[in-house]
Order: C-alpha cells, then sequence, then structure tokens
C-alpha cells in the first residue's frame, strides 16, 4: 500500500512538473512551441465568459489553419480576432450562427458572451477564428501573464 502511495506521488510530481515545464517554455518561446503542437494558451482578461470561465483563467484552445474548412455546432467555445472600437483584440465567445454578409460578401460567424443571446457586433469572418476550446484553468492566466511580463 505504501509503495502504491509512493508511486502516485512520483507520477504525480513528473505530471505537475511536465505542465510547468510546458507552461513556461510556451510562455517564453510561444512561436517555437506552436511549431510542434496545435494547441495555445489564451488567458480570458474580462468577465464576459463569467460564471463558466471567470477573468484570468487560462484557457487551452485548439488551433485551427485558416484555410481549414470549420464546422461549428451552436454554442460551441470558440477563440477569434475582433477589431473592437479600432484596437485589434482576442475574445473567446459562444458561436451561435452563421450569416450571408452582402458588404463583405463571404459568411459570417455570430458570436455571443456566456449567460447572453445578445449577439456580439463584431463581423467574424473565417480568418478571423484562431481555433475552438478545449478546456480552461481557473485563475492560472495571471501566472501566465506574469511569466510573460518583463
Amino acid at each position: 500500500m505504501k509503495r502504491l502511495r509512493l508511486i502516485k506521488n512520483i507520477l504525480f510530481c513528473l505530471l505537475l512538473g511536465a505542465v510547468g515545464l510546458y507552461l513556461a517554455a510556451y510562455s517564453l518561446w510561444p512561436q517555437t512551441v506552436e511549431r510542434y503542437q496545435p494547441y495555445r494558451f489564451y488567458t480570458v482578461l474580462t468577465d464576459s465568459m463569467a460564471p463558466y470561465m471567470p477573468p484570468m483563467s487560462l484557457v487551452l484552445v485548439r488551433q485551427l489553419p485558416a484555410d481549414a474548412p470549420l464546422e461549428l455546432a451552436p454554442e460551441q467555445i470558440v477563440t477569434f480576432r475582433a477589431d473592437r472600437f479600432g484596437q485589434q483584440i482576442i475574445q473567446t465567445h459562444r458561436f451561435s450562427h452563421t450569416e450571408w454578409d452582402e458588404e463583405l460578401g463571404q459568411t459570417i460567424y455570430r458570436t455571443h458572451p456566456e449567460g447572453t443571446t445578445d449577439l456580439d457586433f463584431y463581423k467574424t469572418t473565417r480568418q478571423d477564428i484562431l481555433g475552438v476550446y478545449v478546456f480552461h484553468l481557473p485563475w492560472l492566466g495571471k501566472v501566465m501573464l506574469f511569466l510573460q511580463s518583463p
């Protein structure tokens, strides 16, 4: 019994160490890490996804190549680029539906924050969608922001 507990503790420490090394490498060399795996971490800065995803959560997103076909289910969480009052930002919201935009001449992806059906005013195109949500770790975004700060 003692031996089993020791093995579990060793495995847990190894796993925790591997995750820690990955986070450290990713925060210091994100482009290098991204070349070898299709996942990326983002930090949620606002409460737009609360209570499901609190502010300062670390979100793991599976990146999608810009030319890959995209099939999203309603209420699936996506991360995308948006123009917010002239400033380029990255948002993580729930997908609602697609619409054809006559002005742009292409399909736009409509999204909304958590807990509401009010659609975002962004015209999100396929090229704006960075990836789909995998999981999040509450409050660990603070750690990632600290590691990335000078």
